[in-house]
């Protein structure tokens, strides 16, 4: 397997770790799935799902760290980082290390045994060194790691400090592993690495923390980046990347941050009404692909009802004003149709084989009403 060369500002490890093929049920490389398998005999299963699920501790101060697996956390020794700098240079090694990897490494199978040093310069030292003491690059751990000291950077209110480029190159990043990783469908493969079936395997608790830990990367980045529209658009697409599988939907919608945001959106609360048309579209799509997770039909109808009928009874409550046609220019209302229509817009790309007849219904009585506007 060919290694594929980056896109610029994109972090380079999502292209080693999955293949994104359009139109086709997205597979871990064979390469990676050997060498995890290979390695699963030095690994400790419990280590491993402890690092994996303490993103904001150092992974070098968990006992055991060096039995844990490759594919999932990444280790490295520091020198000479200071506190303010951890961020970027964290983010300067992923960038750096990987692209050395790209420009030596022919293969994939290369790059997974290829020990490197990397020399990154930082404020405090101008010739600091990195030493890569695994084998393996492709490692989630360590993107989870940076994303939270972004997302603990915006909880103290300190947001002018990171760049909306970062930001996005995370968020692009677990899209692209939630899509091959997450919840992996063991049939699809041959062998299976056992660290990665208990990591991120239907039915575990790596997986249901790691659902849990996305969705709040969501929101987190919905309410602090709505003005960045390219970055808001890539968070609401790795939203999407979690309920248009079933079983990733099952368990979004067992969280209550998930029915705080239908909620919020349905509401038009802000900042999220902030959000530009296309990011709107986008999020209304994952809300209703998420409508038709596994719930009990109270609970279904009670979503139904938070998420499409406060639409529906505002666009109707809007356009049956006896003075609709002379208020219908006003810059307020003309924002609350297109909106509108955007939502619709969602609702029908969030078709699918099992679902086309009752979003067919609502949207046909929906747009019924919608003649009005061509009066």
């Amino acid at each position: 397997m060919e290694v594929s060369r980056p896109e610029p500002s994109r972090l380079s490890l999502g292209y080693l770790l999955a293949d994104d093929p359009q139109g086709e049920t997205p597979l871990i490389p064979s390469e990676v799935m050997e060498f995890s398998i290979k390695h699963s005999t030095e690994v400790d299963i419990n280590t491993t799902l402890q690092i994996l699920g303490s993103p904001g501790e150092k992974a070098s101060s968990i006992p055991g760290c060096n039995r844990t697996d490759s594919v999932i956390r990444y280790r490295f020794c520091w020198r000479s980082v200071s506190g303010s700098d951890v961020s970027s240079y964290l983010w300067s090694v992923l960038q750096v290390f990987v692209h050395k990897v790209l420009n030596s490494c022919r293969t994939l199978a290369a790059a997974l045994d290829a020990p490197l040093i990397i020399t990154v310069a930082t404020k405090d030292s101008p010739s600091s060194q990195c030493y890569c003491l695994l084998k393996v690059i492709v490692l989630l751990s360590a993107v989870l790691r940076t994303s939270e000291v972004e997302s603990r950077a915006t909880r103290a209110s300190l947001t002018e400090l990171l760049s909306p480029q970062m930001g996005k190159d995370i968020v692009w990043f677990l899209r692209r592993w939630a899509k091959t990783y997450l919840l992996v469908d063991e049939k699809l493969y041959e062998q299976i690495s056992i660290p990665l079936s208990t990591a991120f395997g239907a039915d575990t608790e790596g997986a249901q923390w790691i659902v849990g830990y996305l969705l709040e990367k969501v929101i987190n980045n919905l309410s602090v980046w709505s003005s960045e529209t390219e970055l808001a658009n890539d968070t609401v697409e790795l939203l999407v990347t979690l309920v248009e599988k079933r079983e990733r939907a099952n368990i979004v919608v067992q969280c209550e941050s998930w029915w705080s945001l239908a909620k919020q959106f349905a509401s038009r609360s802000p900042p999220l009404h902030l959000l530009s048309s296309s990011v709107q579209r986008s999020l209304m799509k994952a809300l209703v692909l998420g409508g038709f997770a596994n719930m009990d039909s109270d609970t279904k109808q009670q979503y139904w009802a938070e998420v499409l009928h406060p639409l529906q009874q505002r666009f109707l409550n809007l356009i049956n004003q006896e003075n609709f046609a002379q208020i219908s220019q006003e810059e307020a209302v003309k924002q609350e149709i297109v909106a509108t229509l955007e939502a619709l817009c969602g609702i029908a790309e969030a078709t699918q084989i099992d679902n086309v007849a009752s979003l067919f219904s609502f949207l046909m009585d929906f747009l019924s009403s919608c003649i009005g506007l061509m009066e």
